[in-house]
């Protein structure tokens, strides 16, 4: 399956899906469409939808995970830094005699 293909598929699915969750308190018929359409897909491309949809939840786990490392550097960066200007300040003390 072309990646661009793919691509439609998925943003079909999207509208799809999203129509069906909001139509499921009041059924219009754009919403049974919509569940209609859902259940015309085989579920070959249902389960290619799910694969790649959980192949971008992993993608974002780990970028996610690595902005957190990222976050961790920083504020272990930012502690050392204030520890070097008190350590900085107390020697200026000591020296000018306070």
């Amino acid at each position: 399956m072309s990646t661009e293909k793919n691509s439609n598929k998925q943003a079909s699915f999207g509208k799809l899906f999203g129509s069906a969750k909001k139509s499921s308190k009041g059924k219009s018929s754009s919403g049974r469409n919509s569940e209609e359409d859902i259940r015309k897909l085989t579920r070959t491309e249902l389960l290619e939808l799910l694969i790649d949809e959980t192949k971008e939840a992993d993608r974002l786990r780990a970028e996610n995970e690595r902005l957190s490392e990222e976050l961790q550097k920083c504020h272990d960066d930012l502690d050392r830094v204030a520890s070097f200007e008190a350590v900085i300040a107390r020697l200026e003390s000591i020296v000018n005699g306070k």
